[in-house]
C-alpha cells in the first residue's frame, strides 16, 4: 500500500515539475523575475546560458495549441503522459534544459517518502482497503506519532465503515476526539452514539474546527432524530466552546435548510451572542440574502 502510494506520488511530483511549475517559471524568466531562477531546489544556470536562453525560448512560445491544448516546447500534455522518465529526459535536453534529471528526481522523492506514514498523507488522500494493514500500522505509530494515528482514523471514519469496525478501534485502546465525533454524528444513529457513549466517548467534545457533532449530525440525512438528541444534551447545545446557534445558522444556509434547525437551538434557550448578530449582519447577508431575511423574520437583533 505505501509503496503504491510513493510511486504515485513521486510520478504525479515530476509530472507536476516538468508540465505545471516550469512553464510558470519560463514566464518569471522572461519578465526578468530573479526570484524565480530557483524552481525547489533547482537553480538555472546563467553562465551556462543553454538552460536559461531555451527557457526564454518557451516562453515566446504560445502556451496554447491549434486545439487549445496548453502546450510546452511544442508538446501538449497527452504527449508528454505518453513518454518515459528516459524519454522525458532527452526530450528536455534536446530543447536545451539541462539542469533537470528526472530519474535522479524520482530518486529523490521515493527516498523522501520512504519513512512517511500512511497517516501522515491528508485523509482525502488515501483510501482503506485492508484493515488488518490500517491497524498494524496504527499500533506500530501508535506512541510516536499521536497527530498521525488522528488522521488514520478521521480517514478510516470517512471510508465509511462497518460499525463493528469502529467498535474495535475503541476496544483496540484507541478513542475518537471531538473531529471524529462531529463526522460521526454525521453517520451514525442515535443507537450507535449511545454505543459510544457508553465506552467513554464524549458527545460534547470540540472538533478542531470550533465545531462539536450537533452541528456534525445537520448531515445527517438518514438520521434526522440524532440533532434531537444531541439537542438534548445540556453540555452539547450549551457549549462554553462553540458558538451553536452561528454553527446551525450557518451550516443551514449552506445545506440549504429552512429555519427549523436554528429555532431549535433557540427554544432550548441558547442566546443570540454579539457574535452570532454580527455575523448574521454582515456574512449571512452577503452570502445569502434570501436566508438572511428569513432569519431577521426571527430573530430579532435589536
Amino acid at each position: 500500500m505505501i509503496t503504491s502510494i510513493i510511486s504515485v506520488l513521486a510520478l504525479a511530483a515530476c509530472i507536476a515539475l516538468t508540465i505545471k511549475h516550469f512553464p510558470i517559471f519560463a514566464l518569471n524568466q522572461a519578465s526578468g523575475n530573479s526570484e524565480s531562477q530557483q524552481l525547489e531546489g533547482l537553480t538555472a544556470k546563467p553562465g551556462s546560458g543553454s538552460s536559461h536562453e531555451s527557457v526564454n525560448e518557451a516562453a515566446k512560445q504560445p502556451l496554447l495549441s491549434d486545439t487549445g491544448k496548453s502546450t510546452f516546447f511544442g508538446k501538449t500534455l497527452e504527449d508528454l503522459e505518453k513518454m518515459s522518465l528516459g524519454d522525458l529526459n532527452q526530450w528536455l535536453k534536446s530543447n536545451g534544459v539541462e539542469d533537470i534529471d528526472l530519474e535522479t528526481r524520482t530518486k529523490l522523492i521515493e527516498q523522501g517518502f520512504s519513512e512517511i506514514s500512511l497517516f501522515d498523507v491528508e485523509p482525502d488522500d488515501v483510501e482503506i482497503h485492508d484493515m488488518d494493514a490500517f491497524f498494524l500500522e496504527l499500533n506500530q505509530i501508535a506512541g510516536s506519532k499521536p497527530h498521525a494515528v488522528s488522521q488514520g482514523i478521521s480517514q478510516l471514519i470517512m471510508s465509511n465503515p462497518s460499525f463493528d469496525t469502529l467498535v474495535e478501534v475503541l476496544n483496540r485502546g484507541y478513542s475518537f476526539n471531538g473531529s471524529h465525533v462531529s463526522m460521526l454524528s454525521g453517520k451514525l444513529s442515535v443507537e450507535e452514539l449511545q454505543t459510544l457513549e457508553s465506552y467513554g466517548i464524549d458527545l460534547a467534545a470540540t472538533s478542531s474546527s470550533g465545531s462539536n457533532a450537533l452541528v456534525g449530525s445537520l448531515f445527517n440525512s438518514k438520521n434526522r432524530d440524532v440533532f434531537d438528541y444531541l439537542l438534548s444534551i445540556d453540555r452539547v447545545v450549551h457549549s462554553e466552546e462553540v458558538n451553536v446557534l452561528k454553527e446551525v445558522l450557518d451550516y443551514s444556509s449552506m445545506l440549504s435548510y429552512d429555519f427549523t434547525y436554528a429555532q431549535k437551538v433557540l427554544d432550548r434557550g441558547v442566546e443570540v451572542t454579539e457574535e452570532t448578530a454580527s455575523w448574521i449582519e454582515n456574512d449571512l447577508k452577503q452570502n445569502d440574502l434570501g436566508f438572511y431575511k428569513k432569519v431577521k423574520e426571527r430573530i430579532d437583533l435589536n
